[in-house]
């Protein structure tokens, strides 16, 4: 799997796009919601951490599925609909 790295938009620190394909990536440093279209890197502002949430899926897990091609897990998404967080991977 190819990446891309690029300075954070807010503190310079180092963010690497996992794939080539990522869009958003959080700064680990500082937490801010880093978006990319081609070369250019755009600041969302800070987002909310994650909460604890139990799952067997890690980040980093990788497998493979019926034939599917092997994968790698490289984010997470969780999202509060008012009623409770949903998550995925």
């Amino acid at each position: 799997m190819s990446g891309y790295e690029a300075p954070c938009p807010a503190c310079g620190a180092p963010i690497v796009f996992s794939l080539g394909a990522s869009l958003l990536k959080v700064c680990e440093h500082c937490g801010v919601a880093a978006a990319r279209k081609g070369a250019s890197i755009a600041n969302y502002g800070k987002v909310a951490e994650l909460l604890p949430t139990p799952s067997v899926l890690a980040l980093g897990l990788e497998g493979q599925y019926a034939g599917a091609p092997a994968f790698r897990l490289v984010g997470r998404v969780q999202l509060d609909h008012g009623a409770g967080t949903w998550k995925s991977g």
